[in-house]
């Protein structure tokens, strides 16, 4: 699968103009992949286009909430019904990735009212995901890319700087010291307060990484916080 930046991106990257000449191929790569998983993972997301089988859990509606964005749907089977739905007529699926129809922050899938019949009349079934575990299956490509399939500009940057950073600092401190308990954490602004080694008093107040633009650019494209709600009734279609 295509890296968010290349080894040459990070060469070019050196103020020096000369490459980073005390770096192998290796090592940088290694840095790339840590730095991409890093992201990864505070984010929630990843950032490049993959072929993907998922199988998700039904939410008893006609929506599916996803937790990644959908960029091509290929299949989706339903309530472990082993049959294919019609995607092109039965199935909305909600994969615009420009302005004014961005759903990467909101992906899902909508089952349409189904086919009616003037002799069936009311009686076909209801075309919902019904609530079970793992019971729903689609197979196509994800990922929070832009149009084009590439990796989000700011995401690329914030993997270039923090690669950036470790080659000039002369490489990744194995053992870092902790800087003690943690008191507050506010997680919008990635913001932690640490109390002191001895358990004292609030001794400072740091970032997740300690660059700015870094910790934005993470909060900007960390996956939405789901909220659980009861189902008090809901009105479908027959």
């Amino acid at each position: 699968m295509p890296r968010y930046i290349t080894i040459q991106e990070v060469r070019d990257s050196d103020p020096d103009g000369q490459g980073y000449p005390d770096w192998t191929d290796a090592e940088i790569s290694e840095m790339i992949d840590r730095h991409e998983g890093f992201i990864d993972f505070h984010t929630g997301q990843f950032f490049n286009k993959q072929a993907l089988t998922l199988k998700v859990d039904g939410q008893g509606g006609r929506i599916l909430h996803l937790g990644i964005p959908i960029i091509e749907l290929r299949k989706l089977q339903i309530n472990d019904s082993g049959q294919d739905e019609d995607i092109t007529n039965d199935v909305i699926v909600y994969d615009g990735r420009t302005f004014p129809q961005d759903d990467r922050r909101n992906p899902k899938v909508a089952l349409t009212a189904g086919k009616r019949s003037i002799f069936a009349g009311r009686t076909d079934p209801r075309r919902i995901f019904l609530r079970g575990y793992r019971n729903q299956l689609l197979e196509g490509d994800f990922g929070f890319v832009e149009a084009d399939d590439s990796t989000p500009l700011r995401i690329k940057r914030a993997v270039l700087r923090l690669v950036v950073r470790e080659i000039e600092a002369g490489g990744l401190n194995p053992d870092p010291e902790p800087p003690g308990y943690i008191v507050k954490e506010v997680t919008d602004g990635h913001s932690i307060t640490y109390g002191t080694q001895g358990g004292g008093d609030v001794a400072e107040t740091a970032s997740l990484t300690g660059d700015a633009d870094i910790d934005q650019t993470i909060a900007d494209y960390r996956v939405p916080v789901k909220i659980g709600i009861t189902r008090v009734a809901q009105d479908y279609e027959y």
